[in-house]
């Protein structure tokens, strides 16, 4: 069971699906709704959590990777990273977690327009920004407890200017956005 992370995948879709499910009525929520809603989302995410750990590190990375894969929901697909952000220090997975890091970084960056320094594609940008935020986020932390160390998987890959030329773009494009009245952000 343990060298299949396939297995359990089933479970954590139905829970995800619990987690997601919400009245389908056209009045909004009381407040006891809402309330009930959140304790009953904050208790299947320890059920996730409590049955992610019972597997291998190893297996945790690629249980999660296939539910970020699987997962329609931008906001659930960051929830599931964060799942991992215990292993962030376990070298058995080390190599398995920052392909992954990795993988949602490269997501980010390829909406970096090198040749005339400009963000592309915003929409899917914005779709994903969870995730993207998420991802930096462990790196950030495992910077931290490095003394400003970056992991070898993001040195090697020149990931560090790539980054830098994104954010430049980025703070170009809400500069422009908040100055120029001709230009507007994506509605």
């Amino acid at each position: 069971f343990h060298e299949r992370p396939d297995a359990p995948l089933k479970v954590f879709q139905m829970l995800s699906d619990r987690m997601m499910s919400r009245r389908t009525s056209k009045e909004s929520a009381t407040p006891e709704e809402e309330m009930e809603y959140r304790k009953r989302v904050d208790r299947i995410v320890q059920l996730i959590k409590d049955l992610l750990n019972r597997y291998e590190v190893t297996s945790q990375v690629q249980i999660v990777e296939q539910l970020i894969h699987d997962c329609p929901n931008p906001g659930l697909r960051a929830r599931y990273l964060d799942l991992l952000r215990p292993l962030m220090f376990e070298t058995n997975c080390e190599k398995q977690l920052w392909d992954l890091l990795s993988t949602c970084i490269d997501d980010m960056i390829k909406h970096w327009d090198q040749s005339n320094q400009s963000i592309k594609n915003i929409d899917d940008l914005i779709e994903n920004v969870e995730l993207s935020v998420s991802a930096l986020t462990m790196i950030q932390k495992w910077s931290l407890v490095k003394d400003g160390e970056l992991p070898m998987i993001i040195r090697n890959r020149n990931m560090k200017d790539s980054l830098q030329g994104f954010h430049g773009a980025l703070q170009q494009m809400l500069h422009r956005w908040s100055t120029d009245s001709v230009v507007a952000p994506p509605e």
